[in-house]
């Protein structure tokens, strides 16, 4: 009997070596998925571009920064 279970034990410890560890990857193929979703809502709805717009809005400089304007000083963009 404790043959049987060593032999047991064996082909569970093999069989379980061999297969791949798909562990801690729930939303896409990579781990930091989330970062490349978008910054700027504003940005998302333009597809994804952010043109040379006029709008004062501050997170359009993480896009184009030469958006920047001495206006957006002690500004702050939350998303």
């Amino acid at each position: 009997m404790s043959r049987f279970f060593r032999l047991a034990a064996g082909l569970a410890l093999t069989l379980s070596a061999a297969a791949t560890a798909n562990a801690q990857v729930t939303g896409g193929q990579n781990a930091f998925e989330y970062l490349r979703m978008s910054n700027s809502p504003h940005v998302s709805a333009l597809g994804g571009f952010a043109p040379a717009n006029p709008d004062n809005d501050v997170s359009l400089t993480l896009q184009n920064p030469g958006l920047l304007k001495p206006s957006y000083h002690n500004q702050l963009s939350v998303n």
